[in-house]
């Protein structure tokens, strides 16, 4: 996962898939753009590991069904992993999905545009978001909580 955090990279890895279906199972996004002169993300690699942190700590790796991660170079632009995460919630693999990139959960955002209008076409759909999401300058968190976006 983390080499696919370069530049118009994308991953798909599922870790689950006896949990698709399942009531309490999920996906779990990451997307953030390459800066100029950067070999990876940076940004993408924190929300990746806090959101991994959320999972350990409160969402339970039984029910992560994959995790799906975007790096463009032109941010706020959902890639082909996203594409993939959207089948697959059409297909019923699970109805929540946790989403580690705080940018990418408010109104004006395109991938926020884009999970709002796939959300009025699945029931029960659940957008999670998780609390407090930047790292501290110490490096040292609390596992934050994870809440439904609205």
């Amino acid at each position: 996962m983390l080499s696919d955090l370069m530049a118009g990279r994308y991953s798909v890895n599922y870790i689950n898939m006896q949990s698709r279906g399942l009531p309490a199972a999920f996906g779990f996004y990451v997307c953030d753009e390459l800066q100029e002169g950067a070999a990876y993300s940076r940004q993408a690699k924190r929300h990746l590991y806090r959101g991994l942190c959320v999972i350990q700590a409160k969402l339970g790796w039984e029910n992560l069904v994959g995790v799906y991660v975007d790096v463009s170079e032109t941010g706020n632009h959902p890639g082909s992993a996203f594409r993939q995460l959207k089948a697959d919630l059409k297909a019923g693999y699970f109805r929540r999905v946790l989403v580690a990139c705080p940018w990418a959960l408010f109104g004006e955002s395109l991938i926020y545009k884009k999970f709002k209008k796939l959300s009025q076409g699945i029931k029960g759909f659940e957008l999670v978001g998780i609390e407090g999401c930047n790292f501290p300058e110490d490096g040292i968190f609390a596992v934050p909580e994870p809440v439904v976006v609205k």
